[in-house]
């Protein structure tokens, strides 16, 4: 299941029951991540943290924000972010370099 931000832009998926705190540092993360990490609300732009250190500083804002909520539900909902983001991406890049995708079924 893809992570999308709901109605209101955060990234809380339905099944998980978060309480208050746990909802701001992970609308934090999204926020962080979204805005200045990732450039998808802008296609083809380089995101806000675009140079080493500034991308080092928000990748550390979001994985402090990950490791504050607890029971490892920042983790879950930021991989589950990142798994999307891959799966999104993955077909496109294996078109541009020639790739076809094969399914190993180990009887080889």
């Amino acid at each position: 299941e893809f992570l999308q931000p709901n109605k209101n832009g955060q990234w809380e998926p339905p099944s998980v029951n978060l309480n208050a705190n746990d909802k701001a540092v992970i609308d934090l993360m999204g926020s962080i991540f979204d805005g200045f990490i990732s450039s998808a609300k802008s296609s083809g732009m380089p995101p806000i943290c675009c140079d080493k250190e500034s991308r080092q500083l928000a990748f550390h804002v979001v994985s402090t924000a990950a490791q504050a909520c607890r029971g490892g539900s920042g983790y879950s909902i930021l991989s589950n972010k990142i798994n999307g983001i891959i799966s999104n991406v993955a077909p496109a890049l294996r078109h541009r370099w020639g790739q076809n995708a094969s399914v190993d079924d180990g009887s080889g």
